[in-house]
């Protein structure tokens, strides 16, 4: 059997840079891409007594690329590893299509990897001469429970949620101390629990005793003509619609 390798494949045409959209949508307009019954599954999963995170991803995908089309460089990363900065320490290995793939060498096991749900990041196409560039816009943490409602109710709030806002809080964390990560300030998270979802917004580039806003729950209805969750981040998508390389 013939060894494929990845130089064999004819590179595409550069597409170039990103450009300013002389015409960009509305948070409304891009909203109205996502079509009705992407949004109403969306909502059945999150509203039904479901407890198995990976049944809620193919939803929340579905949506996000929709309203976060890859043509303007926006790009869903499920499960991105949020991992401490070593340097240039790597292994090296070559793989069954060919080049050489790399990998970190840390000594003894590598602990403390921290994988958000989902990462919406603008990538930007570049020339082959020139580094990757990437941007990190928000990050999205799923939790599904069907007592969301008593949860959500509780002060101080049970073990479960307190554990999920804990865990969103040392991803932030992660993603403001690390250097070879771009991201903006203020920063917003999420926390989508069961029904509702915490909107979190930090505006230090230290979150653990910085400044944090205190937010609030709100209420997801599991319909398409009421959707708030996704009205925040279709405004996520046009306020950055423009953003070139």
């Amino acid at each position: 059997m013939p060894q494929f390798h990845a130089a064999d494949v004819e590179a595409p045409i550069f597409p170039g840079p990103i450009l300013p959209d002389n015409n960009p949508p509305s948070a409304q307009a891009i909203l109205a891409l996502a079509h009705p019954f992407t949004v109403w599954n969306l909502y059945r999963v999150v509203h039904d007594n479901v407890h198995f995170e990976h049944t809620t991803y193919g939803y929340f995908n579905a949506v996000l690329n929709t309203i976060l089309p890859t043509e303007r460089g926006y790009q869903i990363e499920v499960q991105y590893p949020l991992r401490r900065s070593i340097g240039h320490q790597y292994g090296s290995s070559h793989s069954s299509i060919g080049g050489e793939y790399r990998s970190r060498t840390v000594r003894g096991q590598e602990t403390n990897i921290k994988y958000p749900d989902f990462m919406v990041t603008k990538t930007f196409p570049m020339p082959l001469d020139s580094p990757r560039r990437k941007h990190i816009l928000t990050i999205i943490e799923i939790k599904v429970d069907s007592k969301d409602l008593e949860v959500v109710s509780e002060d101080p709030p049970r073990s479960t949620l307190a554990g999920a806002q804990t865990q969103l809080e040392r991803y932030i964390d992660r993603i403001m101390r690390t250097q070879s990560i771009s991201c903006e300030v203020p920063f917003v998270a999420y926390l989508v629990y069961g029904r509702f979802y915490q909107r979190v917004t930090v505006n230090t580039v230290q979150p653990f005793g910085g400044n944090w806003d205190q937010p609030e729950w709100i209420f997801v209805r599991p319909s398409p003509g009421h959707t708030p969750f996704l009205d925040i981040l279709s405004q996520i998508s046009a306020t950055h619609w423009n953003m070139v390389s």
